[in-house]
């Protein structure tokens, strides 16, 4: 891979690590608002470890980009 690929490829994993990021705050927003209202929670445990399932895969390129 070509520095110029392997700084893209750097670029998109940041990209979507906070995309990630935002869409558990999102959750997490969601999660409250339906408290305040008085509903159940639209996003249980499950839900937040498939995102952090999905951190560990982009870590694990991270790491494969540094070999």
């Amino acid at each position: 891979m070509t520095s110029g690929n392997l700084a893209r490829e750097f670029e998109a994993l940041v990209c979507e690590t906070n995309a990630i990021g935002c869409e558990v705050s999102g959750m997490k927003a969601e999660n409250k608002f339906r408290e305040q209202i008085g509903q159940s929670v639209a996003y249980a445990e499950d839900s937040f470890l498939l995102m952090a399932e999905k951190y560990r895969v982009i870590a694990e390129k991270f790491r494969d980009l540094g070999k």
